[in-house]
C-alpha cells in the first residue's frame, strides 16, 4: 500500500513538473521571434514595435519572475520617444534577457556584445549586426 502511494506521489510530481515546464516554454518562441524582429528593425533603422513582445513577456513573467526586469525594459522601449532612448531601453532589455536566451541556444537566437559601445543585443544567427552605431555594424562578438 505504501509503495503504491509513493509511486502515485512521484508520478504526480513528475506530471506537475512536466506541465509547468511546458507552460513556461509556451511563450518562448514568440518572445525569441519578437526579439529578433526588434533587433532587425533597429539594424535596418525601421520603426520598432514591441506590443507582441510585451504580451509574451507578461504571460511568461507570471510563471517566471526573473522576466519582470525584461518586461519593464520592453515597456520602457515602447514609451521611448527618441532613437537614443529606444536604443538605451533595448540595451537594458538585452542585458535582462541574457540568461533567458543562453538557457537554450538551440533556437539559433544569441546574445552579442559590442566592446566599443559596451552594450548587448539579441539576434538570430551568427552574423554580427550591431544595431547601436551605423558606422560599426560589424563590431561585436557572440557571447
Amino acid at each position: 500500500m505504501n509503495s503504491k502511494i509513493l509511486i502515485f506521489l512521484l508520478m504526480s510530481l513528475f506530471f506537475t513538473g512536466w506541465l509547468e515546464a511546458k507552460s513556461l516554454l509556451q511563450d518562448r518562441p514568440l518572445i525569441l521571434g519578437e526579439l529578433d524582429r526588434i533587433h532587425q528593425s533597429f539594424f535596418d533603422q525601421k520603426e520598432v514595435t514591441v506590443d507582441r513582445l510585451i504580451g509574451g513577456l507578461q504571460r511568461a513573467a507570471i510563471k517566471d519572475g526573473s522576466l519582470k526586469p525584461a518586461l519593464n525594459a520592453a515597456e520602457s522601449l515602447k514609451t521611448a520617444t527618441s532613437e537614443k532612448e529606444k536604443l538605451e531601453a533595448y540595451a537594458v532589455l538585452a542585458e535582462s534577457l541574457q540568461d533567458y536566451i543562453q538557457k537554450d541556444e538551440s533556437s539559433g537566437v544569441h546574445v552579442f556584445y559590442c566592446p566599443m559601445v559596451k552594450k548587448k543585443w539579441i539576434a538570430s544567427g551568427d552574423k554580427i549586426q550591431n544595431p547601436y552605431d551605423p558606422s560599426m555594424k560589424g563590431c561585436g562578438k557572440k557571447i
